[in-house]
Order: structure tokens, then sequence, then C-alpha cells
């Protein structure tokens, strides 16, 4: 009896171990899939983990605005040339996709869908729901404070916005809202953003959750901060 194997590069030592002691012939092909660059090389089974990840990266340039090799090469168990070719692969399907040096970036934001938050794309709960108006009339919606700060940073057609105060459920002007910032409470996006209409009620919350409590220009600075890439 004979063993035929394909095995991977780095586990060629432990194979021959094992041959050696059980003493059967072997014929081994060694296959190295990290330095395997053709797409019509790759099993299928590789294509649709690359698919995942793609997708994964995609979410996270959504709602982040940019990403890094580094951290994604982390993040997913991958080497950081598998990023590079994942963020090559993305930038050419979707010219939002722009690579930058140590990653990529999204350029301008998704077109914004009915129900859809504009910023991350999850659905909008009536609770924490921010309206945002543009110049030319358009409507976003923002699934939180969270995002709807973001969007404010990132867009510079904004006009005017409304928020819901997440005790009263009740439609405040977002420019006069109070902001509370990284409490024990996260309803949607980290760090976790809740508004509120008056800043008594922010602070009976405080008191209770923890939190800093921000008016919406010092709200927008400090989700930047957290958002920001160092």
């Amino acid at each position: 009896m004979a063993i035929i194997a394909v095995i991977w590069r780095d586990c060629t030592p432990l194979f021959w171990k094992a041959v050696r002691i059980l003493e059967i012939p072997a014929f081994v092909l060694v296959f190295d899939i990290f330095h395997t660059n053709h797409p019509d090389f790759e099993h299928e089974h590789w294509r649709m983990l690359a698919i995942e990840r793609r997708e994964y990266i995609l979410n996270r340039l959504r709602k982040e605005g940019r990403v890094q090799v580094r951290e994604l090469s982390q993040e997913l168990g991958v080497s950081h040339m598998t990023i590079h070719r994942d963020l090559d692969y993305l930038s050419t399907q979707d010219d939002r996709v722009k690579k930058v040096f140590g990653g990529a970036i999204m350029e301008r934001p998704y077109p914004p869908e009915v129900g859809k938050c504009a910023m991350c794309g999850k659905p909008v709960p009536t609770r924490t729901a921010i309206s945002l108006q543009t110049f030319s009339g358009e409507r976003l919606e923002a699934c939180c404070a969270h995002c709807g700060l973001l969007l404010l940073e990132t867009r510079d057609d904004i006009v005017s916005g409304m928020a819901t105060d997440y005790i009263l459920e009740r439609v405040v002007n977002l420019k006069a809202a109070v902001f509370l910032i990284e409490s024990d409470v996260v309803v949607c996006c980290s760090p976790s953003v809740l508004c509120f209409g008056d800043e008594e009620h922010a602070r009976r919350f405080q008191q209770g959750f923890g939190g800093e409590i921000a008016d919406l220009d010092e709200a927008k600075k400090q989700v930047v901060f957290h958002m920001t890439l160092s």
C-alpha cells in the first residue's frame, strides 16, 4: 500500500515524519497555495473564502470609510499580500474603493436605500433614527447618532438634521440635541452614541449607564477621533 498526498508546503515535515513512523511508501505533491496567484489555480473552497473575505472588507469600508492592510491581515488570519490582492480586486469592481498607502478608502458613500442607513447600510430603527437633509433636497437616514455624526463629517452638502430622543422617542433638532458617548448601552454601532432632547435626561441616564455628555460639535469630534486609524 502507498499513500499519494497533496499537502501544503508548511505541512511537509510533519507528513514525512508520520510516513517514517508508519513505514508506508508515499508520493507527495507539495502545494503552496499562498504563492499561487493565478485565479484558475484556486480551489472553489478558497474562492468562496475569498468572496466572504472581500465582502467583510467592503462592509468595513462602507461603515468606517477606510481600512488598513495590517489590521485586516490580523483579523482575517491571512498574509498582507492576500489583503493587497483583495483590495486590488475590490478597487477594480467598485470605483468608490481607492487603494492608498497601507490600505484603502471609500471615496464617497453608497447611494442610500429607503429604510437603510446611508453610512453603514443597516436597517434604521425608529428609536435611534437620524434624518439629514442635503442642499439638493435629498433625505439621508442614519441608523443611530454614531452614523449620523459620521455622515455630517464626510459630506459637505448637509443643511439640516433631526434626531430621535432615546428616552421619549420624539423628534428633536439635531443642532440642539445632547449626546451621550460610550455609555454601557450599545444599541447599534460602536462607539455607542445616544441622543437626548435635553441635558437633564442625558445626565440622569449617564448616572446609571456612564458615558460622556457632549453637544453636536464635540460629539462629532469624539466619534471621528474613535474611528480614525492612527
